[in-house]
């Protein structure tokens, strides 16, 4: 806790924050998808969702069972969304039913810290410290333009309890946020205090959930010169993406064998991006990514079949002429999550500091590319995409 003290100092500075940022691009709920509630929300069309969704009494009945782990509590409010919603009106209203207070109790929780060491309500300090984070949470989640109003709570959970890995990182995504306008090594540094902080005994998040958090959060690591980078990090860039690179550092989990299905029942991953768009694919799922100086490009997956996918992955293969040769340039790979029968899902892939039309765009896309889901069919697995710059 003594690195986040340090690292408050910065709160009492406005920032603000906008959609493409910490608290909006790390989605972990996917990682505790076994969990019928959180299927629920992960499952709801994404019309119907627009990555927000509402609490319900069951939902706050899972938040105040004290047999469930603080992980899977902030999970369910990533599954929620982000962006303005009632969620914060209905959760404050939980607080005042369950400990007796008054709006004004609440309200004073929500105010920017106006110095350091400023002492935390007492009314504030008789409430568990699973409703402060969650309080923080969906503070910051309803209102990600203003991260410093959800400060105060977040760190006096993290600060009474150290050993929580979940009050520690709800914490180090809203400092991040913070940061994000102010200094992007700061708002790297902050969540990899978080995740090198004290030994957590408590509330441990499943290491899926920390892959979806650092797989946006490891786009900010280089404007870092020194002290937090990996073995892995310290490659050249270009050895990041290549075969044994991602041989080495797998995007998921392989099961140890292929998932077997009953008589009737299939798996069929569609890959729905088309090569022979009229339109072109810049401006529609290609697009150039001003955070990293790169490309991002929107996958759409979905499920054909009658049963829900297990995890597995993609694969863009980039390619490009050296003296007149073909050869592989980029080599990127990114998790596909399970998918619903029926349902789809857009897979965002960034690839920093690298513009795909270089002149041109050639590449092929491959869903499952290491045959890992035994699929009804497998000709609609994979496409090959060449567009002039």
């Amino acid at each position: 806790m003594k690195r986040f003290a340090a690292l408050l100092v910065l709160v009492f500075i406005v920032a603000l924050s906008r959609a493409d940022s910490p608290l909006t691009s790390t989605f972990f709920a996917n990682a505790y998808s076994e969990n019928h509630l959180m299927t629920e929300l992960l499952y709801l069309p994404a019309d119907v969702l627009q990555r927000r969704a509402e609490l319900k009494e069951k939902h706050l009945q899972f938040f105040d069972d004290k047999s469930v782990g603080l992980d899977e509590k902030i999970a369910l409010l990533n599954a929620c969304g982000f962006g303005e919603s009632s969620n914060l009106g209905i959760f404050k209203q939980h607080l005042l039913n369950k400990y007796g207070l008054q709006n004004a109790d609440v309200d004073s929780l929500l105010m920017p810290p106006e110095y350091p060491g400023e002492e935390f309500p007492q009314r504030g300090k008789e409430m568990h410290y699973h409703d402060l984070v969650l309080l923080s949470y969906t503070q910051a989640m309803h209102d990600y333009f203003n991260p410093s109003l959800a400060v105060k709570c977040a760190y006096r959970a993290a600060f009474t309890h150290p050993e929580s890995e979940a009050a520690n990182y709800v914490l180090g995504l809203i400092l991040a946020q913070i940061y994000f306008e102010v200094d992007w090594c700061m708002l790297y540094t902050v969540m990899q205090s978080a995740k090198e902080g004290a030994d957590y005994s408590t509330d441990r998040l499943k290491p899926e959930a920390i892959g979806y958090i650092f797989s946006y959060i490891d786009l900010y690591k280089a404007e870092c010169n020194k002290g937090l980078l990996s073995t892995a990090d310290s490659l050249p860039e270009e050895n990041k993406y290549t075969a044994d690179y991602w041989q080495q550092h797998p995007v998921y989990q392989r099961p140890e064998s292929r998932p077997t299905y009953e008589k009737g029942e299939n798996v069929d991953l569609v890959l729905i991006n088309k090569p022979d768009d009229p339109n072109g694919y810049i401006n529609r799922w290609i697009s150039y990514d001003e955070m990293s100086d790169g490309t991002q490009m929107v996958i759409t997956v979905a499920n054909n079949g009658n049963v829900v996918s297990i995890e597995t992955n993609l694969q863009i293969e980039i390619r490009a002429w050296d003296d007149s040769d073909l050869v592989t340039s980029r080599l990127v790979q990114e998790m596909i999550p399970a998918i619903a029968p029926g349902e789809s899902k857009d897979i965002v892939v960034i690839i920093p500091y690298y513009w795909i039309y270089d002149p041109d765009a050639d590449f092929i896309i491959r869903l499952d590319y290491d045959d890992i889901i035994e699929e009804k069919t497998e000709r609609n697995n994979s496409a090959e995409f060449h567009e002039l710059g």
